[in-house]
């Protein structure tokens, strides 16, 4: 009898151990799992299970790609396109030649559920039904965002940077609102750009406005989401510190009104230096602070914190402008 009530007293124990998940009691053959990247002990793993690589020649993708085309400079999630109940791919090629050099161009990916493309569509100068003007060394594709059904037409839209466009002066940069319809062409187009599509920011040559491109979410209240767009070689305060303009939209896609955020403006009290390149990478990154107002990550790959081009990220809690 002794020994039976030992042996249940071992069973509880046993089985305490494993409902609660101790940390103390597992077997696993692999110690990499159960590690984070501190190389503490985490109940939390994670690890790939398949994948699948999306080519020239593999994920069922089979659309004309040439050398140097940079199939894959930006990718988005413009939401479910064909209503099939899968979500879509737009991917950025900016050194696409179609009817020019380094024009560019963006794949529509129609995805199937096992992460293959079964069918797409080419958007460019002269592919996808795209009536705006591309030039030589224009970089459309280089930053594309998806930003829902802006006109309410059933077909969610894209933003597309262009930080090579020429529109004002060399390289000010540009962004284009492609309303598409249901099988990914355009179905109308609006520029945003130095003095168009309602935009009277003062851009300067070189300023790359266009290199990133988010949806941050409705920042003003009106309804209507509104974008975040990256000029990481703008110089307010040293060259090529960069800045950040966020543009209050409007339903067709022009620009109501806006706002800078550099060293100079915005009430940003951040250090910025020489090359940082702040605004070279957007997210909208939802209300963190809980003020009711959207907030912002923004890339500075040229931070030398602790060391030459090391790099940042600045996280921005936005507020109302009193």
């Amino acid at each position: 009898m002794h020994f039976n009530k030992r042996y249940a007293y071992v069973l509880i124990f046993v089985s305490i151990l494993l409902l609660t998940g101790s940390s103390r009691f597992s077997c696993s053959s692999d110690d990499s799992d159960n590690k984070n990247s501190s190389g503490g002990d985490t109940d939390i793993r994670v690890r790939v299970g398949d994948q699948q690589k999306i080519s020239a020649d593999s994920g069922g993708f089979n659309g004309n790609l040439d050398n140097g085309d940079q199939f894959g400079s930006a990718v988005a999630d413009p939401g479910d396109l064909e209503a099939d109940g899968v979500r879509d791919l737009a991917v950025g090629t900016p050194f696409n030649d179609d009817d020019g050099s380094d024009e560019g161009a963006v794949w529509i990916l129609f995805m199937d559920d096992d992460g293959r493309v079964d069918q797409h569509q080419k958007i460019s100068s002269n592919a996808g039904s795209f009536g705006g003007n591309l030039e030589d060394e224009d970089l459309f594709g280089s930053a594309v965002a998806g930003i829902g059904d802006r006109n309410s037409d059933g077909a969610f839209d894209l933003a597309v940077g262009v930080p090579g466009d020429d529109k004002g002066g060399t390289d000010r940069g540009g962004v284009w609102i492609l309303f598409l319809d249901a099988e990914g062409k355009v179905r109308d187009e609006q520029k945003i750009a130095d003095d168009t599509g309602g935009f009277g920011g003062n851009l300067d040559d070189d300023d790359r406005f266009g290199s990133a491109v988010a949806d941050i979410g409705d920042v003003n209240g009106d309804g209507i989401p509104d974008l975040a767009v990256g000029t990481p070689n703008n110089d307010d305060g040293s060259d090529n510190a960069g800045a950040v303009w966020i543009l209050f939209m409007k339903v067709g896609g022009k620009v109501e009104t806006w706002q800078k955020i550099s060293m100079e403006t915005g009430r940003f009290d951040g250090n910025l230096e020489a090359d940082d390149h702040f605004g070279a990478a957007l997210a909208g990154i939802g209300d963190l602070d809980n003020n009711g107002i959207p907030d912002l990550a923004v890339g500075a790959p040229g931070n030398d914190d602790d060391g030459a081009d090391q790099g940042a990220v600045w996280i921005l809690f936005m507020e109302p402008r009193i």
